[in-house]
C-alpha cells in the first residue's frame, strides 16, 4: 500500500513539536527528513512513495540539489520553503512558500504543485 510521503530537506529541528511536522502529519502525510543532500538523493531514489520534496532555502546547496532531485524523479514536484518571497523560482523548483509570516500557505501550495503535476502527467 502506497503512502503519501513528503521528503523534507532541512537543517531545522524536526521533532514532533515542529509546526511543519505537525502540519504535514495532520494533513495525513508521512514525513521523511534529512539535512544531507546526498541522503536526500538516496531517499528519493529508493523510496517510491515520495510524492513531493520540500526544500528549505536556508540550506546552501538548494539550487543544485533541486536539479539533481528533478533529474532522478522528474515526476515528483519540488516546493521551496523560504523566509522571503523568491522570484523568479530556481530551475527545477515547482513552487515556493514564504513562511516568514506563518505556515498558512504551506499545505495549499503543496496541494497546488501536487495537483498541477498530476494533471500534467
Amino acid at each position: 500500500m502506497a503512502t503519501n510521503t513528503i521528503l523534507w530537506v532541512t537543517a531545522e529541528d524536526v521533532s514532533a513539536s515542529n509546526p511543519v511536522v505537525v502540519a504535514f502529519q495532520d494533513a495525513g502525510y508521512e514525513l521523511v527528513s534529512t539535512a544531507s543532500p546526498s541522503q536526500a538523493v538516496a531517499v528519493l531514489f529508493l523510496n517510491r512513495c515520495v510524492c513531493a520534496v520540500v526544500l528549505d532555502q536556508r540550506l546552501k546547496q538548494t539550487a543544485g540539489l533541486a536539479g539533481t532531485l528533478h533529474s532522478i524523479r522528474a515526476d515528483v514536484p519540488i516546493l521551496l520553503l523560504s523566509q522571503d518571497k523568491v522570484s523568479p523560482l530556481p530551475q527545477s523548483v515547482d513552487g515556493c512558500v514564504c513562511v516568514g509570516e506563518g505556515l498558512e500557505g504551506l499545505l495549499p501550495s503543496l496541494q497546488t504543485v501536487l495537483s498541477t503535476r498530476h494533471t500534467a502527467a
